[in-house]
């Protein structure tokens, strides 16, 4: 009996052993598994966050090349602009080789309505300062004509003002019969209207005209 119980406590040790092992081994598993498990979750956070990282950097990224693309086409639109202006106020002064006023007077009623930038109220659309630059140029360059056709209607109306003079002064010669010219001192001094200007005549009648100077007196 002491023999048999001897083997049934051996053998419950040896079963308790067994179980023990188990167990242990069944631990060690498990503390794997949960340092796994927690690795895992460890490795899943910092995934997220770099992906949330990079996310947020692509976003960036997307806007930056959007901000530019929106540059770029704003630099052509006003390339463009400036370019369209520039070449409207060149071809309204290439149209033509004429001179005098009424080519003046055409071309500038032509660059007064050519150099006018449309009024945006939008800020976002307003004209670049390169183009209002070169609007300025030609708004002087408009002012500089108008200058010059009231100097050309000025000197036009002097021309005017001396041919209707001339020709006066040239009837009033004519209206002189020889006879009246012979009659003419060679030392008399002809007056016309309030002009100072004298007439000298020899005795000479074909030669009686000389020609005529304004009184340095």
């Amino acid at each position: 009996r002491e023999k048999q119980a001897q083997e049934l406590l051996n053998e419950q040790n040896n079963q308790l052993k067994s179980l023990t092992d188990i167990i242990h081994q069944t631990q060690k598993e498990k503390d794997f598994i949960q340092d796994k498990f927690d690795q895992i979750y460890q490795n899943d956070i910092y995934s997220k966050d770099k992906i949330q990282q990079l996310t947020k950097s692509q976003q960036q990224m997307d806007d930056n090349v959007k901000r530019a693309e929106k540059a770029i086409r704003l630099v052509v639109n006003d390339k463009e602009q400036i370019s369209s202006y520039c070449n409207r106020i060149n071809s309204a002064l290439n149209v033509s080789e004429k001179r005098g006023l009424e080519y003046i007077e055409q071309l500038i009623s032509q660059l007064d309505a050519l150099v006018q930038l449309p009024s945006n109220q939008d800020q976002s659309n307003k004209s670049p300062p390169e183009l209002i630059s070169c609007q300025t140029m030609a708004i002087g360059f408009v002012n500089l004509l108008n200058r010059l056709k009231k100097l050309l209607i000025n000197y036009r109306n002097d021309i005017e003002s001396l041919k209707e003079h001339c020709q006066m002064l040239t009837e009033q010669f004519r209206q002189l019969s020889e006879q009246d010219i012979s009659q003419i001192d060679s030392t008399q001094t002809v007056l016309i209207q309030s002009h100072p200007l004298r007439l000298q005549v020899n005795h000479h009648p074909q030669s009686a005209f000389k020609p005529i100077k304004p009184d340095m007196d």
